[in-house]
Order: structure tokens, then sequence, then C-alpha cells
């Protein structure tokens, strides 16, 4: 298997988001964020895809590449779907995190599924920007959805 990440590391960005349905505004700076939500102790990814239905969750250690982290999560999520026999699909999911100079934090997955029609030919990439506000707008970050 290929340097975990090696694949996609250029394109993490703070590029704005194509499609915004909404901006939600967090407590505390972007660093505050990666930690309460995103260090290896936190239950927040476990937590988020039992929510989801997700089952047999395994979330790898950050691991440092440079100024970029990476890990990997594998878990089962549950399929509910009258288009196909399957109930439920293997998941892998890449997962890459950088703070930026600008303060920010990015957070990106690429997820793949190994069981549903199809599955080869393509992959689910998600990214979520946590970005300090600015002066005169009380503190918090913001993370648009």
């Amino acid at each position: 298997m290929p340097e975990l990440g090696a694949r996609w590391h250029r394109a993490l960005t703070a590029e704005p988001l194509k499609h915004v349905l909404m901006k939600v505004v967090l407590d505390g700076s972007p660093s505050t964020a990666d930690v309460a939500l995103l260090a290896d102790g936190s239950s927040f990814l476990q937590e988020y895809k039992e929510k989801l239905d997700g089952s047999s969750i395994v979330v790898s250690r950050w691991s440092a590449n440079a100024s970029l982290r990476v890990r990997s999560c594998t878990f089962t999520q549950a399929i509910k779907s009258r288009l196909t026999t399957v109930s439920a699909t293997h998941v892998h999911e890449e997962q890459q995190c950088a703070s930026l100079a600008d303060g920010s934090l990015v957070w990106q997955m690429q997820v793949s599924f190994a069981d549903v029609p199809y599955a080869s030919y393509f992959s689910v990439h998600s990214k979520w920007l946590f970005s300090p506000r600015a002066p005169g707008e009380n503190g918090g970050c913001l993370l648009p959805i």
C-alpha cells in the first residue's frame, strides 16, 4: 500500500468550498477544535460514525509527515436502500489534517466502499475547514458545511 495520503497531499488547501449549505460557529480556536474533535484521544470520530449507523470502527493514530498528519479509519456502514441487496459495506477512510499559516485547520477525508455496486469506480472526498473568525466577531472559529 502506498504511503497514506501520498496520492492527494497537494490537494490540502484552505480553498473555499464550492457548495456551502450553512456556516457553524464553534467556541474556541481551530487548534482547540483540533484537540476536542480530532486528537488521538478524542471520542468524536467514534461517536460520529456510530450516529451514522457505523460499527466495528477502528481509527488509527495520527502519523506526522512534515506539516501533515495522516491516519486511516475502517468501519462497517449499514446501507438502507431498495436499490441493492447489500445491507452493509466495509468502508476505508483516509484522513489528512494540517494547520495552515493563517491559523486555519484543514481536515480532509477520502472514503472508499468495498461492497457496494460499482465501488471501484468512485470514492467520496470531504473537507472540513476550521477558520479563525475575523477580529471583532467575538472569537471562535467558523466551520462551513
